[in-house]
Protein backbone atom coordinates (compact mmCIF):
# COMPACT_ATOMS: atom_id res chain seq x y z
CA UNK A 1 0.00 0.00 0.00
CA UNK A 2 1.51 3.31 -0.63
CA UNK A 3 0.29 6.52 0.49
CA UNK A 4 0.32 10.17 -1.59
CA UNK A 5 0.54 13.58 0.58
CA UNK A 6 -1.88 15.94 -1.39
CA UNK A 7 -0.47 19.32 -1.06
CA UNK A 8 -2.26 22.70 -0.30
CA UNK A 9 -3.44 24.42 -3.61
CA UNK A 10 -1.84 27.94 -2.95
CA UNK A 11 0.97 29.42 -1.48
CA UNK A 12 1.51 32.19 1.36
CA UNK A 13 2.30 35.46 0.52
CA UNK A 14 6.28 34.30 -0.03
CA UNK A 15 5.49 31.82 -2.11
CA UNK A 16 5.97 29.19 0.68
CA UNK A 17 4.00 26.46 2.00
CA UNK A 18 2.21 27.24 5.54
CA UNK A 19 4.98 25.36 7.93
CA UNK A 20 2.53 22.91 9.14
CA UNK A 21 2.26 21.39 5.77
CA UNK A 22 5.84 20.60 6.40
CA UNK A 23 5.53 19.59 9.64
CA UNK A 24 2.99 17.28 8.74
CA UNK A 25 4.72 15.97 6.18
CA UNK A 26 7.76 15.05 8.50
CA UNK A 27 5.23 13.15 10.77
CA UNK A 28 4.03 11.15 7.57
CA UNK A 29 7.11 10.29 7.13
CA UNK A 30 7.88 8.88 10.30
CA UNK A 31 4.74 6.62 9.92
CA UNK A 32 4.66 5.46 6.48
CA UNK A 33 8.51 5.48 5.70
CA UNK A 34 9.07 4.78 2.03
CA UNK A 35 5.75 3.79 1.35
CA UNK A 36 4.84 8.00 1.09
CA UNK A 37 5.20 9.71 -1.81
CA UNK A 38 3.99 13.63 -2.10
CA UNK A 39 1.58 14.47 -5.21
CA UNK A 40 2.53 16.88 -7.55
CA UNK A 41 -0.60 17.93 -9.79
CA UNK A 42 -0.87 21.31 -11.97
CA UNK A 43 -3.94 23.92 -10.83
CA UNK A 44 -3.93 26.01 -13.20
CA UNK A 45 -4.10 29.33 -11.04
CA UNK A 46 -1.11 30.94 -12.31
CA UNK A 47 1.49 29.89 -9.62
CA UNK A 48 1.99 26.01 -10.95
CA UNK A 49 6.12 26.61 -11.65
CA UNK A 50 6.51 28.25 -8.22
CA UNK A 51 4.41 25.58 -5.98
CA UNK A 52 6.29 22.38 -7.99
CA UNK A 53 9.52 24.19 -7.07
CA UNK A 54 8.70 24.65 -3.59
CA UNK A 55 7.55 20.73 -3.64
CA UNK A 56 10.67 19.80 -4.98
CA UNK A 57 12.56 21.49 -2.46
CA UNK A 58 10.22 19.91 0.39
CA UNK A 59 10.40 16.36 -1.39
CA UNK A 60 14.23 16.61 -1.46
CA UNK A 61 14.52 18.34 2.59
CA UNK A 62 12.44 15.24 3.56
CA UNK A 63 13.31 12.58 0.98
CA UNK A 64 10.07 12.18 0.11
CA UNK A 65 10.27 11.12 -3.70
CA UNK A 66 7.79 12.93 -5.84
CA UNK A 67 4.77 11.39 -7.80
CA UNK A 68 2.71 12.88 -11.25
CA UNK A 69 -0.88 13.22 -10.26
CA UNK A 70 -4.10 14.16 -12.12
CA UNK A 71 -7.56 15.03 -11.20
Amino acid sequence: LKWIAVPPAELNGNFEFDASFAEHLAGYREAFGDDLYLGASRWYNGNDDKLLHRLAQLSALLGIPMVATND
